[in-house]
């Protein structure tokens, strides 16, 4: 199997590179097309985010009070892994999650993912397979688990400077889609036969 965090793209006049380079957690959840608010301290060391103080919370209860099926989704820890890895549970804000092992819920295990539910929704389509529903809460579900994992992301480079243009993370353990999406994002990003030299970085190559 291709293992693409040993090559890299570059554009004819060697000018830029595109390759997968390791990210920090937090950058990772601030590519999240909402806010995550979570109290639990393990289940926030577990997606890698920092926890919410007890104040904070309680100076947002009304608000929290007030989410509904189109404005938030319920983050949820279980302490013991599913069998496809999954430890945190995505549901809607009034309701458990579906998980078909018995569940092992910690104390305060539950946190929040504020935003739009329309547009994470699709933002999961984008990154996934999901196409209804059900299967939106369960691939949000694995990418929530996955946020524990190492992250990379698909960065583009200016090799004059060494500054990052832009970075597009890896989700699901699939680089094809960030990939893809700095292709789409980015014009001058293409595999083209004729714009690009596909080849091993060269800390690899030596």
């Amino acid at each position: 199997m291709l293992d693409f965090s040993h090559y890299a793209l570059y554009d004819s006049a060697r000018t830029m590179r595109l390759s997968l380079e390791p990210m920090t957690r937090t950058q990772m959840l601030a590519d999240f097309p909402g806010e995550i608010v979570i109290s639990s301290p393990l289940l926030a060391a577990r997606l890698g985010c920092e926890a919410a103080d007890a104040e904070a919370m309680q100076r947002r209860r009304e608000e929290f009070a007030a989410l509904d099926e189109e404005s938030a989704f319920r983050v949820w820890l279980n302490r013991t892994p599913a069998r496809d890895g999954r430890i945190a549970y995505v549901s809607a804000p009034d309701s458990l999650p579906d998980v078909e092992e018995e569940p092992d819920w910690g104390i305060s295990s539950a946190g929040f993912l504020i935003g739009s539910v329309a547009e994470i929704s699709e933002w999961v389509k984008r990154m996934t397979d999901a196409d209804d529903p059900a299967s939106i809460l369960r691939e949000l579900s694995r990418i929530l688990s996955g946020c524990s994992e190492p992250p990379h992301a698909a960065q583009l480079t200016d090799l004059s400077t060494g500054a990052v243009i832009m970075t597009w993370p890896v989700r699901c353990a699939n680089p094809i889609h960030a990939l893809s999406a700095a292709a789409e994002s980015w014009p001058e990003v293409r595999y083209r036969e004729e714009d690009f030299d596909f080849s091993l970085k060269s800390d690899l190559a030596d």
